[in-house]
């Protein structure tokens, strides 16, 4: 049987969500309490999103399912730019980043900055998208090749999104997760889907016989 759970800031699993986005025109601006993020370009600047989830937290309510499929919904505001474009999404490996603190130049505060300015990830992309023309539109990231290295306790599944060639002037607005209320199903909010199965328990539900005492398992 299919089992899809959505994991947000304000879900009634209680799943902890991080979230920024780095700021390539203001280079020292934390942005992690922000009810919106910006990714795209402005000024010549490349802006990128951070979001970090840890669904090991809430799965082992849920030992009973395999987990075969994850995507990442962002939802697009305000007024977006008049074509789509593509994106990619990266692993961010820096494990010692921590989201209220990281700047396009550091990863925490006291002088840590990154590799290079604006994030240290994984170079090839993990997988790529599309962000939407369309004001208001959910769009999907398939990250499902994230999924079994977020599993083990208190593991962060660290993203970063950027466009995929950062050149031009076109820039998006995406609701962070601290926009409204969280209280809807699906929330306006950044959220990670995952989909699976549930595992059969088959002495349960075909009745098993023991084959010593005959009683039915």
């Amino acid at each position: 049987m299919a089992e899809t759970i959505q994991l947000w800031n304000g879900d009634a699993d209680g799943s902890t969500v991080e979230d920024t986005w780095l700021n390539g025109g203001s280079r020292n601006t934390n942005y992690s309490t922000a009810t919106t993020m910006s990714v795209g370009m402005r000024a010549g600047n490349a802006r990128r999103l951070f979001i970090g989830f840890y669904p090991s937290e809430v799965l082992p309510a849920y030992d009973d399912v395999e987990w075969t499929q994850a995507d990442l919904v962002l939802l697009t505001l305000g007024f977006p730019p008049p074509a789509s474009a593509g994106c990619t999404l990266h692993w961010m490996n820096r494990t010692a980043a921590l989201t209220a603190q990281m700047t396009w130049n550091d990863y925490k505060t006291g002088f840590f900055p990154w590799t290079t300015g604006g994030g240290d990830w994984d170079a090839t992309p993990t997988t790529t998208g599309t962000i939407p023309a369309s004001p208001a539109a959910a769009f999907r990231i398939d990250i499902d090749a994230f999924l079994q290295e977020s599993l083990d306790p208190g593991t962060r599944m660290p993203m970063l999104v950027k466009l995929t060639t950062e050149s031009g002037t076109n820039n998006w607005t995406i609701a962070a997760s601290e926009y409204g209320s969280g209280a809807t199903d699906p929330p306006q909010r950044p959220y990670l889907e995952l989909i699976g199965e549930k595992r059969l328990d088959l002495g349960t539900q075909f009745g098993w016989l023991n084959p010593i005492s005959g009683n039915q398992g």
